[in-house]
């Protein structure tokens, strides 16, 4: 309850900037985007051109878990060909209970 309530002041601290959210349910559900994977980039270059703004990626252990490994590679692939000159803010949460499984996150094949 208290991460859920964390997020939400976080999300509040920075209404003032546009939030692409890459959480797991929207990303699969974009009728925008022909694939998971395509929704990952397309948010990517959407908060780059609407910089500054954040990218929000809400439970990343749950993420990785649930998450295929082309959505995992493009999500790889965009942290690592993001430009540290970016007005763009990246934002990932873990909750207390997960935290012990972090070694799950390991680079995908």
């Amino acid at each position: 309850m208290k991460q859920d309530v964390r997020h939400y002041v976080f999300i509040l601290l920075v209404e003032s900037f546009q939030v692409f959210q890459l959480d797991y349910n929207s990303l699969i559900s974009d009728s925008a985007a022909c694939s998971a994977e395509n929704a990952i980039v397309s948010r990517v270059e959407e908060a780059l051109k609407s910089a500054p703004s954040v990218l929000y990626l809400p439970n990343i252990l749950i993420w990785w878990k649930s998450a295929s490994e082309g959505m995992k590679i493009a999500l790889l692939g965009a942290v690592q060909s993001f430009p540290s000159t970016s007005s763009v803010l990246w934002v990932s949460t873990i909750s207390h209970e997960d935290s012990t499984s972090a070694s799950c996150m390991k680079t995908p094949s």
